[in-house]
């Protein structure tokens, strides 16, 4: 649900006194309007609250990828999955992340064509 479009969730359920249930729900991802947090992250302003204890830093330019290594600009940070939507996305992106003693965290990677967001990992492993 990164990138702007048509598609479907599917979501299925196995229950062993009911048996197995499934469902799908059609989803239209649409590009960012003025004053959403799609369009704030392009503008430059990390629209959700930074992480305490963290130091939040940006950088915009085009993304290099190799293998789970993602560059923009000159910074450079591991990623926890894969990104197909960003893969060969050939324009500008900005990368937001947060720097502690430990390194750099990516926290979100936003252009006019995906939206990525990392910050739930973080906050998952405090």
């Amino acid at each position: 649900m990164s990138v702007s479009g048509d598609g479907f969730l599917k979501i299925s359920k196995t229950c062993s006194k009911e048996g197995d249930e499934e469902a799908v729900l059609p989803i239209t991802v649409t590009q960012g309007e003025n004053g959403d947090v799609f369009m704030e992250a392009l503008a430059g302003t990390y629209p959700f609250e930074v992480p305490m204890g963290l130091s939040l830093e940006s950088t915009i330019g085009s993304v290099q990828f190799d293998g789970e290594l993602l560059t923009v600009n000159d910074v450079s940070m591991s990623l926890p999955l894969n990104l197909l939507a960003a893969e060969g996305y050939e324009g500008e992106a900005r990368m937001y992340y947060a720097v502690d003693e430990a390194g750099i965290e990516p926290l979100l990677l936003v252009s006019d064509a995906f939206f990525y967001r990392f910050d739930y990992l973080l906050m998952s492993n405090q």
